[in-house]
């Protein structure tokens, strides 16, 4: 990380980025989140609890028909195919901000926030001298339009 703000290759829109994370608030109430643990009734999708799941990759918020999903990629480790989550939104019902349903860092997201569906990449890919697939772990990011 650099202080400067006149190296060619700083951000100049961060001037003092030491000051600006120092300051940011360690709770704040504006974070949104969604339940991934495995329960009854529930989808499966990888974890970091599970062992499966190593990053999400990509998100985008799809409004349809008055509800709010979140679809996010994510990246698995290897055996695992990564896939796609399609995350419902439950707390909120309008195309405005979506808020954060009474989630902090504290304080568990609501109980429909949660993984409604998992397409899950297929493991058909080349494979690696060890058999499982050579480097095939990541989805990738998400784009959508309208």
């Amino acid at each position: 990380m650099t202080t400067s703000s006149t190296h060619p290759r700083a951000n100049r829109c961060a001037t003092d980025p030491v000051r600006d994370v120092a300051g940011l608030n360690r709770d704040p109430d504006y974070v949104l989140g969604y339940r991934t643990l495995r329960r009854r009734g529930t989808v499966w999708a990888p974890t970091r609890g599970g062992g499966e799941l190593v990053h999400r990759q990509g998100i985008q918020r799809l409004f349809r028909n008055g509800r709010n999903y979140l679809t996010v990629s994510n990246s698995t480790r290897r055996n695992n195919a990564p896939g796609f989550e399609v995350v419902r939104i439950a707390h909120s019902a309008t195309a405005e901000a979506l808020g954060s349903g009474g989630m902090t860092p504290r304080r568990l997201p609501p109980q429909g926030d949660e993984v409604v569906a998992y397409s899950r990449e297929p493991l058909t890919h080349e494979l690696a001298p060890d058999g499982l697939p050579w480097g095939y772990d990541h989805t990738g990011g998400i784009q959508a339009i309208g």
